[in-house]
């Protein structure tokens, strides 16, 4: 019988008998009532008032109304807020316990967990896991340590798995008349509202058969005397804070092993263990030993692919392995396309439901925001433009502490490959479409921004809006580049495709990065032509081009150069032509065709004179000293060069200074003056390595290498060779490594090592040949020929 709103009610209602909504509303009015009936007007302003001492929400967020607070309280309703009750029941008296109660009733008539969730405890440990692989080190770390211990890290990472492991073990070595217990507090809940230590002692005790007492004090002193003397390892999974733990550490006797997916800090009593995410080899080992699979033709490249796909989590691990067992027929193919197709990863979503919603509103929306984010490590200008704003740093550190957010080099936090994919899929959702694309359209402006600011600035100097120097941010950011670049095709954003482009292909060239450039400027191609800007396409077509002549294919090369020119057409752009006509000229001397390259060369340089334009005139007369050079005429090869360095001094142009010292340096070491080729090809490499062109500097290093040589020191000249190789290490040009194995067999030549020189000299002419490095194969001829001469 419902009860009037100016009755009495004798004491405070209990939630827990509520089986609907219905009944926990009907309960939630008797609460009012019960603690003075104030007016649905009072709640609202106390409510209002509390949330805006803890900035609970943004000053964007309209307050809670008084008819906000009435239908709280109309049993007609089918859905309640959880942070709205608990903010009433706090505001309007209720204990704090209490309150615990009233989540736990809504949990259950929500079906948000079961009734047996709530702080069950056990006199049995839970089995250990059949395999737990990767955990050496943090096994030994809990076992070694005489101290209680709690494991932290995301869902899934196996907490739960390691904590048991140690339990058991830890039992072990106490014998049969140790005490062990099991509970899980359950604490990732709705309105960060967690099991107190009383109710957790109380459980225990009701595992134990003691009677529990009323008291909290009554509790503990319970638990001290029914385990006086006696060795106990409590295990306690989920707990969100270790004030729930601290009473039940302190008991004489009892070591707690306690998980928590909130990052916790170690205490006196207390050591704090984090859990990563496995290696992939140890993932590959879990994998195949949980399914039991032993197929030894079966391809490594799908089993990495169920990695990937599982993110390294032994969870996710053992449950597609739990799949791969009830599945033998299967391929290992199979299985990989079925994870791959899933957009709900089994066992893991309800694990990230749950600590999602312990977030606070403006951590929820964070994590949709950060999400949607292409790559994997997010620089503050990114959080910036995906938010719109900056956002409190309190939001982020909430995000961290609840293993959901990692921090990362320089400033960035990393996210987890399927805690994002759960965030995508709540941001798809709870955000509006048009929220979304304006989300991603202000991440792709902000990389535009930061790319051309790279772009145009020197490597030492620090990148605007960020921590980081030039060098050290496009280092940082390359993987997120190529995310944003696919990012503003997808969105069909073709300006901002181009600039992004246009702004990276000078770095891709200068650190070998051909493959990606390559990408970059196919996604430019497209833009353009669906801009149906003749300019751009052009523009994007040249780059393509002379990224295809350094990865080898000069047909393909001089093709993109040439379509450049014909979709310029009739459009008067002298600058761009004379620019590709140059690039045409560096293509073909490449292939020893050096009258047809002559000719760009002189076209080129008749433009940039009548338009005055120094650097491109210098650029065209380094690349004319180079054909002289090539020729065998290396006094002509060095008066260009002379010129072209002059104008790069004049103009402050360090890339350009750097090649054509090195050059110079290259003329001098040709002709036989390895005394004079020493300095300049020095000044060479500290230029390149200054402007972060990794590239040149190995190139000109190995030609210092030959020079010292030729001066006699040979042990600095294989240092050279050596600090050229290494740095050289992860790039792919065929061109930079043919130059390298020649003028390593140089050296070796000069020390008396004709067999190790020989094949030296073969390597390069094998490797010249792919990459149609004609200088380089005219070069190791020679000296294989001379080499067979002389023997």
């Amino acid at each position: 019988m419902r009860v009037s709103w100016g009755d009495s009610v004798p004491e405070p209602p209990d939630p827990r008998s509520a089986g609907t909504i219905a009944d926990l509303v009907e309960r939630l009015r008797l609460a009012k009532v019960y603690y003075g009936d104030p007016s649905v007007r009072d709640i609202a302003r106390m409510v209002n008032q509390t949330r805006a001492a803890r900035s609970h929400r943004s000053a964007k967020t309209p307050p809670t109304t008084p008819s906000t607070i009435g239908y709280l309280f109309d049993a007609r309703r089918v859905r309640l807020d959880v942070n709205l009750m608990v903010d009433v029941l706090q505001v309007i008296g209720v204990p704090p316990p209490a309150v615990r109660h009233w989540v736990q009733a809504w949990r259950v008539v929500t079906d948000t967990v079961r009734p047996e969730r709530r702080v069950a405890a056990s006199r049995e440990l839970p089995a250990p896991p059949l395999a737990l692989l990767g955990r050496d080190a943090e096994l030994s770390t809990m076992l070694s340590s005489a101290k209680s211990v709690v494991v932290y890290g995301m869902p899934g990472v196996g907490k739960t798995a390691l904590a048991l492991r140690v339990a058991h073990e830890v039992t072990r070595r106490h014998g049969q008349q140790a005490v062990h217990l099991y509970a899980d507090v359950g604490a990732i809940d709705d309105g960060d509202v967690f099991a107190g230590s009383d109710e957790i002692g109380g459980e225990l005790l009701q595992a134990l058969g003691v009677p529990v007492p009323s008291s909290g004090d009554a509790i503990w002193h319970a638990l001290a005397t029914h385990l006086q003397g006696r060795d106990c390892v409590v295990v306690l999974d989920n707990i969100g804070a270790l004030d729930q733990i601290a009473p039940i550490v302190a008991l004489p006797g009892t070591r707690v092993i306690a998980t928590s997916r909130r990052r916790l800090e170690s205490t006196a009593r207390i050591l704090a263990v984090p859990l990563h995410p496995l290696a992939v080899s140890e993932s590959v080992d879990l994998l195949v030993r949980v399914s039991g699979w032993h197929e030894p033709a079966v391809d490594q490249t799908d089993l990495l692919r169920i990695c990937e796909l599982c993110g390294n989590l032994p969870l996710a691990l053992t449950t597609a392995a739990a799949f791969i067992r009830k599945h033998p027929d299967w391929t290992i193919a199979d299985h990989a396309d079925r994870l791959a197709e899933l957009t709900v990863f089994p066992g893991l979503h309800a694990a990230f439901q749950s600590s999602y919603r312990s977030l606070s509103a403006p951590a929820r929306r964070l994590l949709r925001l950060l999400s949607l984010h292409p790559g994997r490590a997010i620089a503050a200008p990114a959080v910036r433009a995906l938010c719109g704003e900056a956002p409190a740093r309190r939001v982020l550190e909430e995000l961290v502490g609840a293993s959901l957010l990692d921090r990362a080099v320089g400033g960035r936090y990393a996210i987890h490959d399927l805690v994002q994919a759960f965030g995508r899929d709540r941001a798809l959702d709870e955000e509006r479409p048009a929220s979304r694309r304006a989300a991603l359209h202000r991440l792709v402006t902000s990389y535009v921004e930061l790319v051309h600011a790279a772009a145009t600035s020197e490597p030492d100097q620090l990148l605007s809006g960020t921590p980081d120097t030039v060098g050290a941010w496009w280092q940082a950011e390359r993987s997120n580049l190529a995310a944003a670049i696919a990012l503003a095709s997808h969105l069909e954003l073709a300006a901002e495709t181009l600039a992004i482009a246009r702004d990276c292909w000078i770095r891709q060239d200068m650190t070998g990065d051909f493959a990606a450039g390559l990408a970059f400027q196919e996604y430019a191609v497209r833009a353009a032509a669906t801009m149906s800007d003749a300019t751009a396409e052009a523009e994007a077509l040249y780059r393509r081009g002379m990224l295809r002549w350094r990865s080898g294919a000069v047909e393909a090369g001089v093709r993109d150069l040439e379509s450049a020119l014909v979709t310029l057409g009739g459009i008067e752009t002298d600058l761009l032509r004379a620019r590709i006509h140059n690039g045409l000229g560096v293509i073909l001397m490449s292939d020893l065709r050096y009258a047809e390259a002559s000719e760009h060369y002189t076209f080129a340089l008749e433009v940039y004179r009548k338009r005055d334009d120094l650097p491109g005139q210098a650029n065209v007369l380094g690349n004319l000293g180079v054909c002289r050079m090539e020729l065998g005429d290396l006094d002509d090869a060095a008066a260009y060069m002379v010129r072209a360095l002059s104008i790069f001094e004049r103009t402050g142009n360090r890339r350009g200074l750097g090649r054509s010292t090195g050059n110079l340096g290259e003329i001098h070491l040709d002709g036989g003056r390895p005394a004079e080729a020493v300095p300049l090809l020095e000044t060479a490499v500290r230029l390149h390595q200054d402007h972060g062109n990794v590239y040149d500097a190995s190139y000109c290093l190995a030609s210092l290498g030959v020079a010292r040589a030729g001066c006699g020191d040979l042990g600095q000249a294989a240092a050279d060779i050596e600090r050229a190789a290494a740095l050289s290490t992860g790039l792919t040009s065929d061109h930079l490594n043919s130059h390298l194995q020649r003028r390593s067999a140089d050296v070796a030549l000069a020390r008396g090592d004709r067999q190790t020189a020989e094949a030296a000299y073969r390597q390069s002419l094998a490797t010249a040949h792919r990459a149609r490095a004609g200088w380089t194969v005219l070069c190791c001829e020679k000296a294989l020929a001379e080499l067979t001469t002389s023997a």
